[in-house]
């Protein structure tokens, strides 16, 4: 073992044996920095709700939308597929495909 690595082996030896302080808590300077962060971002959140009204519209519209479209394309949707001639020409119409 040459000398560097005695001296690395002390310095861990002597780290070991060092005493392990743990805190107790979050210093008052982190606890200041949290606290004004969290009290700047409750303004963009209370900012997100003044918009909930216009959002829960939207999608009563677009429901409204949904249901008008299913309606209108209703008979095309449960058209009768029973018939002879759209049997036959299925395949046709699937090989025409790009």
């Amino acid at each position: 073992m040459n000398e560097s690595e005695h001296d690395l082996n002390r310095l861990l030896r002597s780290a070991a044996k060092a005493p392990k302080e743990t805190p107790d808590g979050p210093s008052p300077a982190l606890e200041q920095r949290i606290l004004a962060q969290w009290r700047s971002g409750a303004e963009a959140v209370e900012e997100w709700f003044t918009h909930l009204p216009l959002y829960r519209r939207a999608l009563v519209v677009a429901c409204g939308l949904t249901l008008v479209a299913l309606i209108v394309y209703f008979p095309d949707i449960t058209g009768d597929s029973a018939d002879e001639v759209d049997l036959v020409t299925t395949p046709l119409d699937m090989t025409s495909l790009p």
